[in-house]
């Protein structure tokens, strides 16, 4: 063949036909089996995909169900409770953002040869994913700081809190939450867009965000219980900073456990770009992969078995679909449950000056 001919068949070579390219074979250097280069085992790739779509479903569904019975049983409305309808928003969201593994996991688990669109696709799935995982977990961990907060002033002064507590404040609160959290993602796709490097700085400072809001919430939490220790030493007490103490508790477990999901997940990822291995990576495909949707699915569950009204809804709900529980205490038939929704919101404000403790009831030290 004419060497000049030859450079230009060369050159007149499209490389987008490489796209259209199906890799199929396995090389048998060195006794590789056809799966020696593969990433993981097909069969794992495929029980994880079943997994996660179980738990994200399972997730979504857990949080579709409380969102209704907030709004729709729940007779005594808060405006707090607008917090929780946009957690489980985030926590739906972060569900479904941390299922798109299953894509490049999928697509390339158990292949021995890829075609680069394979691998285009499949690190820009899970490119998105983390950018997405980022941001929602971030709205989340805003929103139970924003939770706390609240809780510390209703505890610490409560004058306050009547003023800061409006459901159009609350509103404010949350597009406040949701902004801060697409900022930081930013970073995230900036880093992505200019190579890794810069991904895996990014990937190293978004989660020290979510240890300060813990360490802020933890701080709170013990400034408030220390207050009301002293409080009742002395023989005063107040039915309603109970109240606020145990939803302040109640916070602080649902922060808890978004940490403790967190940091396994986000850890060992970290890990994995710098050192691969064989074991951190089948314990990461076999286990650590699910734990995030504990955190989606607990949520819900925690929030509405610790707040009295939300589980009175729950049990509303229950009845409407199953009648009477056998065995249960709570009589849902009785006056008191018949309270519409504007009646049980003229009592709660003609109670209010006789439930709330003045100001000077707990004392929060400045230091």
């Amino acid at each position: 063949m004419d060497p000049k001919y030859e450079s230009n068949e060369t050159n007149n070579f499209n490389f987008m036909d490489y796209f259209e390219l199906d890799f199929n074979f396995s090389i048998d250097y060195y006794n590789f089996t056809p799966n020696a280069l593969a990433v993981e085992d097909f069969s794992s790739a495929v029980t994880f995909g079943i997994i996660a779509g179980l738990l994200c479903v399972c997730a979504i569904l857990i949080n579709i169900v409380s969102i209704i019975v907030i709004n729709r049983v729940v007779t005594n409305y808060s405006a707090i409770y607008v917090l929780f309808i946009n957690l489980s928003i985030a926590d739906m969201l972060c569900a479904l953002s941390t299922s798109l593994e299953i894509f490049p996991r999928l697509m390339i688990g158990g292949a021995t040869w890829y075609t680069l669109h394979h691998l285009t696709f499949s690190a820009h799935c899970h490119a998105v994913s983390v950018i997405l995982f980022a941001t929602f977990y971030c709205t989340s961990a805003s929103l139970l700081l924003i939770l706390a907060v609240l809780r510390y002033i209703a505890i610490s002064q409560p004058t306050l809190y009547a003023n800061v507590s409006k459901k159009w404040h609350m509103r404010g609160y949350i597009a406040l939450a949701w902004l801060a959290s697409l900022i930081i993602s930013l970073p995230g796709v900036a880093a992505f867009l200019h190579g890794q490097d810069m991904n895996i700085l990014w990937d190293q400072v978004w989660p020290c965000l979510l240890g300060t809001i813990y360490v802020i919430v933890i701080f709170l939490y013990i400034k408030v219980s220390y207050g009301l220790l002293r409080l009742s030493q002395t023989g005063r007490s107040c039915t309603q900073l109970k109240e606020n103490h145990k939803a302040f508790a109640t916070s602080v477990i649902l922060m808890t456990t978004l940490i403790l999901t967190a940091v396994p997940y986000i850890t060992v990822k970290l890990i994995r770009y710098d050192y691969w291995s064989a074991t951190l990576q089948k314990l990461h495909n076999t286990f650590i992969c699910y734990i995030p949707y504990v955190n989606f699915i607990t949520n819900p569950i925690i929030y509405g078995w610790r707040t009295g009204e939300i589980k009175k809804g729950y049990a509303r709900l229950l009845k409407g679909c199953f009648g009477r529980l056998p065995g249960t205490t709570l009589d849902l038939s009785t006056p008191e449950t018949q309270y519409s929704k504007v009646n049980r919101r003229m009592d709660n404000k003609n109670a209010v000056s006789s439930t709330r403790c003045n100001t000077d009831t707990v004392q929060i030290s400045s230091c």
